[in-house]
């Protein structure tokens, strides 16, 4: 058998300004219910006295959140019309890489938040159960770096969004902090950002792959944190 070299090849993320940019999916996924969310992020600058959403539908449905003048991160699930909280860790601090997952089962209720930091490091957990509910339906686009409720752009640099139609296992969440893939579960959106295209980020949307994702207002393309490998190369 030929040995088998693996080569690093680049890898990018998103900076976002903070004023006026945002990489946007539009009204998709709106009857997905059950669901883990996952994205990279570094921040630049604090919220100030804000509530800034680095991902997720702004204050609809489910989303991330910075609560105010702080570097925490907390996780929302919205139903009936009520914010119900997953869990807010401590401060993740300036200018690092953490690791965010977000997941809500609506049959049993059942959500929570892990945070993990860039060696793939646990930092925060947390799970709560609410009553039974989907997530309200909503027409607001799906958007790194911006709430399209309230209008606030989020200082930050955004790497690999992901979203699966299922609740990961702790153990795969766990994977994911360290660059492992999970086996067969419902992928339904990853933004590798690592393809450059205009206006355009190239994204995997369940088995498809190409251009979705839209760049509003010029984020730019910055070095990023996930690894991505070339498959195989002989020699």
């Amino acid at each position: 058998m030929p040995r088998i070299i693996i080569k690093d090849i680049p890898t990018y993320a998103l900076q976002f300004d903070g004023i006026n940019d945002r990489l946007s999916f539009g009204n998709i996924f709106n009857t997905v219910h059950t669901f883990t969310s996952t994205f990279w992020l570094n921040t630049t600058t604090l919220p100030s006295g804000n509530f800034e959403v680095p991902w997720g539908y702004g204050n609809s449905r489910w989303f991330f959140i910075y609560p105010g003048a702080s570097s925490a991160m907390r996780f929302t699930v919205k139903t009936s019309g009520v914010e119900r909280i997953m869990g807010t860790s401590g401060s993740l601090g300036l200018g690092v890489w953490v690791f965010c997952a977000g997941y809500y089962n609506a049959a049993t209720g059942l959500g929570g938040l892990r945070v993990y930091n860039a060696n793939g490091g646990l930092v925060y957990a947390n799970e709560a159960t609410i009553t039974p509910a989907n997530p309200d339906s909503t027409a607001t686009a799906l958007t790194m770096a911006f709430d399209p409720n309230r209008g606030f752009h989020v200082d930050m640099i955004g790497d690999d969004p992901r979203f699966y139609g299922a609740v990961l296992t702790h153990e795969e969440i766990d994977g994911l902090a360290e660059h492992t893939e999970p086996d067969n579960v419902n992928l339904l959106l990853h933004a590798e950002l690592d393809v450059q295209n205009g206006t355009q980020a190239f994204c995997r949307v369940g088995d498809r792959s190409g251009y979705v994702g839209t760049l509003v207002n010029g984020p730019t393309y910055v070095s990023g944190i996930v690894p991505k490998h070339r498959l195989p190369a002989a020699i």
